[in-house]
């Protein structure tokens, strides 16, 4: 956790904490991010996501990916019995 103590002074004389944000890393990853990492466009992880390759949940027309889902799909890539195919 990060903290913050410093503070600014503001044009009529107050004093203003500085508010330090830290970036989480979201427990979601994007299409985007997917195609990205597996370097193809994002039609074809959508393709991918709709033939159910990548795990997901569909919530109408939005996919859902869980970052630690996606990682361990990736980390099992070409390892089941469909790879033996």
């Amino acid at each position: 956790m990060v903290e913050a103590s410093d503070s600014t002074e503001s044009g009529n004389g107050s004093v203003a904490p500085i508010a330090l944000q830290v970036e989480q890393v979201s427990k979601r990853i994007t299409v985007e991010e997917i195609g990205r990492e597996l370097a193809v466009s994002v039609p074809t992880v959508y393709a991918m996501l709709k033939g159910r390759k990548i795990p997901n949940i569909r919530q109408g027309k939005l996919y859902i990916v869980s970052r630690e889902a996606f990682t361990r799909w990736l980390a099992t890539c070409g390892t089941g019995p469909e790879a033996l195919q």
